[in-house]
């Protein structure tokens, strides 16, 4: 175990494991066809200290660090890891898919519509839609260059190889400026750490506007292969993003456009600023000579 994880951080991240498997497992099926919000159960978190771990005690927190609130969520993980294990022992069982990924109306992909008209405005221009005063996406919140250099390093001591990457949030939550939301800090970072580090370390983008973003912006479906109804990626998000890191084969029937055009690993890239800026503007409707009418095409092509 790394040096600066103490007694007390080893303590929250059991006890929180233990709330998963306890209180999260049981119930995460029903809320993730529902889409209900488990108010009951983030109350007793809350009444365990899990949602005030970082917040000062004379304000009813805990007030550990940030590593303390990351053990914590890798023990909430579990609840949810149980479920992606059962996904994927069904799929690999060759069980249909409407029967491990249970179906529910694109409609109901976000409870605020209102931010998919105005994506889809943003990012496809020239589709006929009428363009309409907004406001841009808030940035999207990624650990700070401080808080991963310390993990970085305790991780390259001990020679653990490292995979950062972006996941892909559905685009009605994305911001338009990559240096905005810290990615070239971040690219900078890891690039010098791994000039140095005792082990691998990758850093993917998943995040940018793509085959998976993107899903649903045009054409409703009858089940969502990749986001739930509260718009949370589903596991099979992260069968893909794992088939990328690895180098796996991707599930049969994936689109040949998503193979093509999904993450991409910055450090070894010839020009990662670059392909950062390209994949940036694609979110203001700027996607270049190549143009967008192929990835319209497979929006709005029937699942």
């Amino acid at each position: 175990m790394f040096d600066f994880i103490t007694d007390e951080h080893k303590m929250i991240q059991e006890a929180a494991r233990d709330f998963a498997k306890k209180s999260i497992a049981p119930i995460a099926e029903h809320h993730d066809e529902t889409g209900e919000f488990p108010i009951d159960t983030v109350r007793q978190m809350g009444e365990l200290g899990f949602m005030g771990i970082e917040i000062p005690e004379e304000y009813g927190g805990v007030e550990m660090d940030t590593l303390a609130y990351s053990l914590a969520l890798t023990g909430w993980a579990a609840g949810a890891n149980l479920k992606l294990i059962s996904t994927i022992r069904e799929r690999d069982r060759g069980v249909a898919r409407p029967e491990y990924l249970r179906a529910y109306e694109q409609a109901n992909h976000t409870r605020r519509s209102g931010q998919i008209q105005r994506a889809k405005e943003r990012i496809f221009p020239e589709t006929g839609i009428t363009p309409a005063a907004r406001e841009m996406a808030s940035p999207m919140a990624i650990a700070t260059p401080v808080e991963l250099e310390i993990l970085i390093d305790g991780f390259c001591q001990r020679g653990v190889d490292v995979y950062a990457y972006l996941t892909p949030t559905h685009m009605r939550q994305s911001s338009c400026d990559a240096e905005a939301s810290e990615e070239f800090a971040v690219l900078e970072l890891l690039r010098r750490k791994r000039a140095s580090c005792g082990a691998s370390i990758a850093f993917y983008d998943f995040g940018y506007p793509n085959a998976v973003t993107l899903e649903g912006m045009f054409s409703r479906v009858e089940s969502s292969e990749y986001y739930r109804p509260d718009g949370h990626p589903r596991p099979t998000v992260g069968v893909l993003m794992a088939t990328r890191m690895f180098g796996r084969e991707f599930p049969p029937a994936t689109p040949a456009l998503l193979i093509e055009d999904f993450g991409v690993e910055l450090l070894t890239h010839a020009d990662a600023e670059g392909w950062l800026r390209e994949r940036a503007a694609r979110c203001r409707g700027d996607w270049g000579e190549r143009g967008y009418a192929d990835f319209v095409a497979a929006l709005t092509a029937s699942h």
